[in-house]
């Protein structure tokens, strides 16, 4: 049985690895905020776990030596001396490389994954998907729940965190005019919009980036014979509505 120290040795020898694969998959995915501590246990030791496997299948491959911090016995007093340290590192750091690798080809494969399903997010949040994919090199229009208006290109944004956390920093404001119906540049260079200020966010379409544009701006996108049976729609609806209307009057005059 290993003594508690051994046992925190092992621990941490075995499980530290996964931290850089986690690492690596946050940086190319995004963290997921709504993850609970027990998830990101299991995430961490999954990273590590398949990593180690990796660097165990590559040795037994190419002859490098084996993993032998694993063992309770490998940190006896004496077990490790400057002759043998180097059969615990070396193979300690395949372990780490592997788990760093097993993190790049999580994220790719939700990256790959995602774009193929077309409909679900390579991220775990969109809010992710909408920064790193749709508002770099884009205007973008914010509007505030006080009403103001302010366009400009976002600098910094909180990613990876709550709905009431995704605090923004906008370059170079211009904020819209009521009057002359139009937006005018302000006098900041930047300006910090806290998340609980912020009620909606647009990025403006740009003809050289946004190429998959199906619709054309300022165009209608229904035809006269789609919006004609959209009336019809329209009008049927309204009609089942006011059946139902006088029905529920009419039962409870008789109530």
């Amino acid at each position: 049985m290993p003594t508690t120290l051994e046992a925190l040795l092992i621990a941490f020898f075995a499980i530290l690895p996964g931290f850089l694969g986690e690492r690596v998959y946050n940086a190319l995915v995004g963290a997921d905020w709504r993850e609970k501590d027990w998830q990101r246990i299991l995430s961490l030791v999954l990273f590590s776990t398949i990593g180690l496997a990796l660097y165990v299948v590559s040795g037994r491959l190419f002859g490098w030596p084996p993993p032998i911090y694993v063992f309770p016995n490998s940190f006896n007093f004496g077990a490790i001396n400057p002759d043998t340290v180097h059969l615990l590192f070396l193979p300690y750091l395949g372990h780490c490389v592997g788990a760093t690798f097993v993190g790049f080809l999580a994220a790719v494969s939700r990256r790959l994954l995602g774009r193929w399903l077309r409909f679900q997010s390579p991220y775990p949040a969109v809010w992710d998907e909408f920064l790193r994919s749709y508002a770099p090199k884009h205007w973008v229009v914010i509007t505030l729940t006080n009403g103001d208006v302010y366009a400009g290109y976002i600098k910094s944004a909180d990613k990876s965190v709550a709905l009431d956390e995704r605090d923004i920093v906008l370059a170079e404001p211009a904020q819209y005019d009521e009057e002359k119906k139009t937006y005018l540049a302000a006098r900041y260079q930047y300006l910090f919009i806290p998340a609980t200020m912020v009620s909606l966010i647009a990025v403006i379409y740009s003809s050289d980036l946004d190429t998959e544009r199906v619709t054309e701006v300022g165009k209608p996108i229904f035809d006269e014979g789609e919006k004609d049976e959209q009336r019809k729609i329209n009008s049927s609806t309204a009609e089942e509505r006011g059946k139902t209307s006088r029905k529920t009057s009419s039962s409870r005059k008789k109530t």
